[in-house]
């Protein structure tokens, strides 16, 4: 069921759910995964309302793993 809604969502959707922390580790994912489809996806996300805070506030979640050297694989995926 997930996957056939995720197949589902427009790229506008899942750039509105990246302001949700809910929502944004799922969001992300599907738009990273679907870059090759969304060309005109860096202009919607940098004119998009809050996304651009939004992707600053999972980079900066990383930072202190960074330094204790306890980077998880899931931390690291959220990231990139």
């Amino acid at each position: 069921m997930e996957n056939s809604r995720a197949r589902l969502i427009s790229k506008e959707q899942l750039i509105l759910e990246i302001i949700d922390p809910n929502f944004r580790e799922n969001a992300i994912f599907h738009l990273c995964q679907r870059t090759d489809i969304f060309q005109d996806l860096p202009p919607l996300l940098w004119n998009s309302f809050g996304t651009i805070a939004a992707l600053l506030q999972e980079i900066l979640s990383v930072y202190p793993v960074l330094s204790q050297l306890k980077l998880t694989e899931v931390a690291s995926n959220r990231v990139c």
